[in-house]
């Protein structure tokens, strides 16, 4: 067997972040690609159902939506890809049980002086307006506090913020209001700026199964699913798994902090450095359960989120109407059984909201919690392993760890390995 003179590098991870780290070094070393679970792709996670005609079709738990304005790397790489992305039908629906309120989201406003304080108009206006200058001018302006802190110092009634801010974060990331208000306020207006904007929120066609089966068909480097237990730096890196160690002369570590943490406990200073990024465990349903929209079809729409009283527990909940966003009709009233995807905290099953006899696939998060300190950590996460065979290449090292923000950790992360290698750099077709 003749072994090959060329650099063997390990990738722990196969989200598009150790995907596109894949795509930027397979040219050139030898890749091999760890992944624990049985299935590539890490959040591209698309599920098979049946729509309305018994035809089979896929939904995603994980990523569902884009902005192709503020996607702008993600889009190139549809476009190389050859799959087709297109407009999708969102509108956003508010009910709020506590409050016996239920409302579509861009009509907030009529409600102030009736069925929420008065002030709150001018709280709303005033959010407006800092969505605005965050899309003229950037984040620059503001300072980095937590929602909660930001919104006090505001002077913004309670209203204001459970309504008008926080579901518009708690929607797209699945996490608890009460966790919304420790986020950077700059990242979450970011995200609402984004997501309640003029651009049009796009969705791949037919659906990310197509993604990522292309996707796959690219990346040539062989993965293995098992797990890695740790990662060793002695004369040169070892990935150590239930099959041994193996050597390389380099690693990427893409997966999220936590688990980055723990590979690399022995390397100096990556622990500590990665210990201020924290998460929220979060879970994504698909399900039939149409008793967590409103009662009314005709008040059916893309997603909804929901604030419901259940006992002495109150509980927020994202639930997407896949017939409605996947275009399989255009009229809720027609919907017979609905197929769902609802996203929120574990509490959502434990608690029993939805009916466990309608429930299809159930996926386990941890979502990034972007807190002031997680912002701060940012500009020194790159340097972490200075002087080490070993590269971070993962969302957090991105403001908001979107898909966009692992695509180009993944991307960035390809091009120091090649410049540690001495190896020519790789011109990107995206």
């Amino acid at each position: 067997m003749i072994e090959s003179s060329r650099p063997r590098v390990a990738i722990v991870g196969s989200g598009i972040a150790g995907l596109s780290a894949a795509l930027g070094l397979q040219d050139a070393c030898d890749v091999i690609v760890f992944e624990k679970r049985s299935r590539v792709g890490g959040h591209i996670l698309p599920v098979a159902v049946e729509d309305p005609r018994g035809a089979s079709a896929a939904v995603d738990t994980g990523f569902v939506v884009f902005v192709p304005e503020t996607y702008p790397r993600f889009v190139s790489l549809l476009d190389w890809l050859e799959v087709p992305h297109a407009s999708a039908k969102t509108p956003f629906r508010i009910t709020d049980d506590v409050r016996a309120l239920s409302f579509p989201a861009a009509e907030l406003l009529p409600l102030c002086g009736r069925a929420i304080p008065k002030a709150c108009r001018r709280d709303l206006l005033r959010v407006y307006q800092a969505l605005q200058r965050i899309r003229a001018e950037g984040l620059g302006w503001l300072d980095n506090v937590s929602v909660q802190a930001w919104a006090e110092a505001q002077g913004f009634q309670p209203e204001s913020v459970e309504l008008g801010v926080v579901p518009w974060v708690a929607s797209f990331w699945g996490l608890r209001p009460q966790t919304v208000l420790s986020v950077s306020a700059p990242v979450a207006l970011r995200e609402i700026a984004r997501n309640a904007g003029h651009g049009t929120m796009h969705r791949v066609v037919p659906d990310t199964q197509r993604y990522l089966d292309v996707l796959r068909q690219r990346v040539t480097a062989q993965v293995r699913h098992v797990e890695v237990e740790s990662i060793a730096l002695d004369a040169a890196p070892a990935v150590l798994t239930r099959e041994g160690a193996e050597r390389f002369d380099h690693v990427v570590v893409s997966t999220d902090a936590m688990d980055a943490r723990r590979l690399l406990a022995n390397v100096p200073g990556v622990s500590d450095g990665l210990a201020p990024i924290r998460y929220e465990d979060t879970v994504a349903v698909v399900h039939h359960d149409a008793s967590l929209l409103p009662a009314s079809k005709a008040k059916w729409c893309t997603f909804h989120h929901r604030r419901r009283r259940q006992g002495n527990a109150t509980h927020a909940f994202t639930t997407w109407v896949f017939d409605l966003l996947h275009e399989w009709t255009d009229d809720p009233t027609r919907i017979d059984t609905p197929t769902l995807l609802t996203t929120g905290s574990p509490e959502l099953l434990e608690s029993g909201c939805i009916d466990s006899e309608q429930i299809l696939e159930v996926f386990e998060h941890r979502h990034l919690v972007s807190t002031p300190q997680v912002v701060d950590t940012l500009p020194t996460l790159p340097g972490l392993c200075k002087g080490h065979p070993v590269t971070l290449a993962a969302s957090y090292l991105g403001l908001g760890a979107l898909h966009e923000d692992a695509l180009i950790a993944g991307t960035t992360g390809a091009d120091r390995v090649r410049a540690a290698l001495n190896l020519p750099p790789m011109r990107w077709p995206f």
